[in-house]
């Protein structure tokens, strides 16, 4: 039992496959729930040019399970040195997930399927409530070898086209040491491409491009550092991501957690 402002730390023991992924978090109350990792490779012993690991800080705060959908829309982060990696983690048993419409299987509850080279925009559907987790890739370049360090592990969650909503106001960090590739990927529906906003600029029509099988498009767009304020004409999601020499982060720009489930 917990009162109002105390904090519960759960970790995972220090040794390899210590992962917590798939854990039933409930209470009788209103918390909140952070996940993430201290210090991580991704994937799990990853080595740079110079044989060594570029590790990073992953965390995130949950949605409750009534926030989940039942499909996310992936866009891969703009010019990561490696392939980025997915976890889809399921509420319920029985599961089925497709990605692009193609099954990869049934899941139980708290089970999940990893995308580990995610090789493109990605359209993910699932038969039951899921949670989709998207991952920066270490950095493959070393400190002092050709090519040079880029980018770090980082985290962000994917949610549902039913949480998207039709205006941001976003942060790009200011530190153009650390963080030399500034971006924020947008997904929104291809009839609205039109309308959408950076700063009262329009955006280029150019710079979208639709997604395979569905009725959206996104964009990679390279943003300056600072606020920004991005709107539509329709709800739209965004992604907010920085990489720089063995640096990165990256978060969801908010999202409207309607009750779905």
């Amino acid at each position: 039992k917990m009162n109002k402002g105390d904090v519960y730390l759960i970790e995972g023991a220090a040794e390899y496959k210590n992962d917590l992924t798939g854990s039933l978090i409930e209470s009788d109350q209103p918390i909140a729930v952070f996940s993430g990792h201290r210090r991580t490779t991704i994937p799990e012993g990853f080595r740079n040019v110079d044989g060594g690991p570029s590790r990073d800080h992953l965390v995130e705060e949950l949605p409750p399970v009534s926030a989940w959908g039942d499909s996310a829309l992936v866009v891969p982060f703009a010019t990561s040195m490696r392939p980025d990696l997915v976890r889809i983690v399921c509420a319920e048993d029985s599961t089925e997930i497709k990605l692009n419409g193609t099954s990869v299987g049934s899941f139980p509850a708290g089970g999940f399927y990893e995308i580990t080279s995610l090789a493109g925009v990605t359209a993910v559907h699932a038969s039951k409530p899921i949670l989709v987790g998207q991952y920066m890739h270490t950095s493959y370049g070393g400190l002092s070898r050709t090519p040079q360090a880029y980018g770090d592990p980082a985290l962000a969650l994917v949610y549902p086209v039913e949480q998207f909503d039709r205006k941001y106001t976003i942060v790009s960090i200011v530190d153009p040491v650390s963080f030399t590739g500034n971006f924020v990927n947008i997904v929104t529906d291809a009839d609205s491409i039109a309308t959408m906003q950076i700063d009262g600029t329009p955006m280029l029509t150019s710079e979208f491009t639709k997604i395979p099988g569905t009725t959206y498009a996104y964009a990679q767009h390279r943003l300056p550092q600072g606020t920004h304020n991005i709107t539509g004409g329709a709800p739209f999601g965004v992604t907010i991501y920085a990489l720089g020499p063995v640096d990165s982060y990256a978060y969801t720009g908010g999202s409207l957690l309607r009750t779905i489930t």
